[in-house]
């Protein structure tokens, strides 16, 4: 008996290191808060290249196996927590080794979590008013890895599928159709939710606008200014739109896509208002009008483009503007910048005094040649000077 002893305690002592786990889990271990639909990295370590087994528990009971072999070769794998999945703080992850002359397991050291994804509808929210045949930009944030599903409700009932799945970007250009679906009102909200991959699931995260928002029928269309005119401050222009209401409407003023000022509290039903611009109004090429029903406001258009209003008319030289050398016998081109809707006289001047006429009267389109004289006096004082002529011929000023 005293010659087996010795062989008993080194077997009780090599005991522990024999049932010692040869696997670490890395990743999660503990606090991780994953979303369903998301894919997440498990990692462990071993001590020798090894297959093995994950498995999901719950409240330290068993939940699902994750994959029933991963390779040797691998000591990491991709996991997209299914729908199937009840939401919870309580998961650990079971790594087990099932090859080689290893043997063991590892739990992740702590619970983490695995949750639904958060859809937040930022636009439409509660209180826009929206036109049927005009564009708009649905928003909304989400944590979500998986597409979108856009619904239009109205009355707390399904009215339109929007989008069926569409990115999760956070941003959907939508033209509102002119259907038989779609009638104006003012209880609509949009829902957006995720695409579950498990179509039967009832884990499927979504949002409503907070509040209804209103779809009206646009039937207000600003043809002047509509985009290119050029405006002058001080000057009166007519104002044009169609509509298909009988009632007054008001008129506003809009630079850089804001709100500037009022042209008109309440126009005429008739189409066109004679505006004069005030002399002080701003110089800019970012101005649109808006006409809006007075009391249908979800009725309103926009000029389709920006417009200018300048301030005041101008024309400037840009040739022979100083320096040039012109020949006698010669052509050459006289040009110049302008804002006036009239013809243009031009002028040549020397030593600050009138010398000749270059053109009575030409289009104020930029440009003209001109015939040097071969008579005419050499000298290094000349000017150019052009000058607007009004409508009737008789005035003309610079």
């Amino acid at each position: 008996m005293k010659k087996i002893y010795p062989y008993f305690l080194l077997l009780l002592i090599a005991l522990p290191v024999i049932a010692q786990s040869s696997v670490m889990v890395i990743t999660p271990n503990g606090g991780e808060n994953w979303i369903i639909g998301c894919p997440n990295t498990i990692q462990w370590i071993s001590s020798t290249p090894v297959t093995v087994k994950i498995e999901l528990y719950k409240n330290g009971v068993f939940y699902m196996t994750i994959c029933n072999q991963v390779p040797a070769t691998q000591n990491s794998y991709i996991w997209t927590p299914p729908y199937s999945v009840i939401p919870g703080n309580t998961f650990k992850v079971k790594v087990t080794c099932l090859s080689g002359n290893t043997s063991g397991y590892d739990f992740s050291n702590a619970n983490f979590s695995i949750n639904l994804g958060t859809i937040t509808v930022v636009s439409p929210n509660g209180g826009e008013i929206w036109q049927i045949g005009s564009t708009y930009q649905i928003l909304w944030t989400d944590n979500i890895c998986e597409n979108v599903r856009i619904e239009l409700w109205k009355g707390g009932i399904l009215n339109t599928v929007i989008s069926a799945s569409t990115p999760s970007t956070g941003l959907f250009t939508w033209t509102i159709p002119n259907t038989n679906t779609i009638v104006p009102g003012n209880d609509y909200k949009i829902k957006i939710q995720s695409v579950a991959m498990n179509s039967g699931s009832t884990n499927i995260v979504y949002d409503f606008s907070d509040a209804n928002f209103t779809i009206n029928t646009g039937c207000i269309t600003v043809l002047v200014p509509n985009g290119g005119e050029n405006w002058i401050a001080g000057n009166s222009y007519a104002i044009a739109w169609i509509d298909c209401v009988s009632e007054n409407v008001r008129i506003e003023l809009w630079k850089g896509g804001m709100y500037n000022s009022l042209i008109c509290n309440s126009g005429p039903a008739n189409g066109t208002f004679l505006w004069t611009i005030p002399a002080a109004t701003v110089a800019g090429n970012d101005y649109k009008v808006k006409v809006i029903g007075l009391t249908s406001s979800g009725n309103f258009d926009f000029s389709d483009n920006n417009f200018t209003i300048s301030q005041g008319y101008f024309i400037t030289v840009t040739s022979p503007n100083g320096g040039e050398i012109w020949i006698r016998g010669t052509t050459r081109i006289i040009t110049w910048l302008d804002n006036i809707p009239y013809n243009v006289r031009i002028e040549l001047w020397k030593g600050g005094a009138y010398n000749s006429l270059i053109s009575a009267s030409t289009p104020s389109n930029g440009s003209c040649y001109w015939a040097i004289p071969a008579t005419q006096q050499p000298g290094i004082d000349y000017k150019v000077k052009i000058m607007a002529i009004s409508p009737n011929n008789n005035t003309i000023f610079v």
